[in-house]
């Protein structure tokens, strides 16, 4: 469970599937009291992972950036709301140094 000031914001369940896979499923809430009816999930999401090496995961991201025509200009220099960053160039630098920082949480 994912919680927000408090409040429930996401439910999550994950199942180790096999052959290095898990699939993890998860219902968000709206957190804030004054949504009418803040236990009504408001959306829910499904993911299929597996786990790879970093050099596997690297070129894989590199490949999609590409395949969808990303700009390097583009690339990771944004917020969680679409927002540019203040002092972030983006570019693939930019993604992994943001990544490489998550993954020493």
């Amino acid at each position: 469970q994912v919680y927000y000031q408090g409040a429930l914001f996401q439910n999550q369940i994950t199942t180790f599937s096999g052959g290095g896979r898990r699939t993890r499923s998860a219902h968000g809430y709206y957190p804030f009291p004054s949504f009418p009816f803040p236990e009504v999930p408001q959306y829910c999401s499904f993911y299929r992972e597996r786990r790879v090496t970093k050099e596997v995961f690297y070129a894989a991201l590199n490949s999609t950036l590409a395949e969808y025509g990303v700009l390097e200009e583009d690339t990771c220099n944004r917020d969680s709301n679409g927002n540019l960053v203040s002092g972030v160039t983006g570019g693939f630098a930019a993604c992994e140094a943001h990544l490489e920082e998550s993954f020493a949480l």
